[in-house]
């Protein structure tokens, strides 16, 4: 003779059920938010070293504008944007050319002493992680 679940049997799968669901995916969720923070957070570092290594040649190589991120050097005029989540770097090309020097970048602005830049990462919706990092310089 066959048996099924009884009605009591099947309410308690449905309660473990319930319960087990929701921490499974909470923990799953929280693991892949930290998982992609580490690669951001390495891009960060990657993006930092590029920068800082790019803002000394282009302070050795010419004078930075107050008014914008921009070198003024002696055959030319080097600027920094940030497009689409992307700093980029326009020259000619005797100046080097144009290229892009880091991604995720909200913000490029000249702070007191330096350059500051704001990285921003979407997670979720509704949880953006963000990292400001100063690089110091002489700006007029």
């Amino acid at each position: 003779m066959s048996r099924g679940f009884t009605l009591v049997e099947l309410a308690i799968v449905l309660a473990i059920g319930v319960i087990l669901v929701p921490i499974v995916w909470t923990m799953s969720a929280k693991m892949e938010d930290q998982v992609t923070l580490a690669q951001w957070e390495l891009d960060v570092a990657r993006a930092t070293r590029t920068i800082g290594e790019e803002l000394r040649l282009e302070t050795r190589g010419g004078t930075a504008r107050a008014d914008a991120i921009a070198f003024l050097r002696s055959d030319c005029e080097v600027t920094w944007d940030v497009r689409d989540g992307t700093l980029l770097r326009d020259a000619p090309a005797p100046c080097g050319g144009s290229r892009g020097l880091a991604r995720n970048v909200e913000t490029l602005r000249w702070a007191d002493g330096g350059l500051e830049v704001i990285f921003a990462r979407r997670l979720r919706v509704d949880r953006v992680q963000r990292a400001t990092v100063f690089f110091p310089t002489d700006v007029p």
